[in-house]
């Protein structure tokens, strides 16, 4: 899993699917600067949601 920190407290983070290899771009808003980023980690069990994405005067799913 790659991650960092944007912004002032956001962990931008690629999660990738290891049975398909698929590879999907995440965002964890107002992270625990403390402890994230932690490059220690290799697995994460996450849950999602689809929203549409409204950033700067574009729009698109996420």
């Amino acid at each position: 899993m790659q991650q960092r920190i944007v912004g002032q407290r956001h962990l931008k983070v690629v999660l990738m699917d290891p049975e398909s290899g698929i590879a999907v771009d995440g965002i964890h808003f107002n992270a625990d600067t403390k402890c994230w980023p932690d490059q220690t980690i290799q697995k994460v069990r996450a849950v999602y949601r689809l929203d549409v994405n409204e950033f700067r005067d574009s729009v698109m799913c996420s």
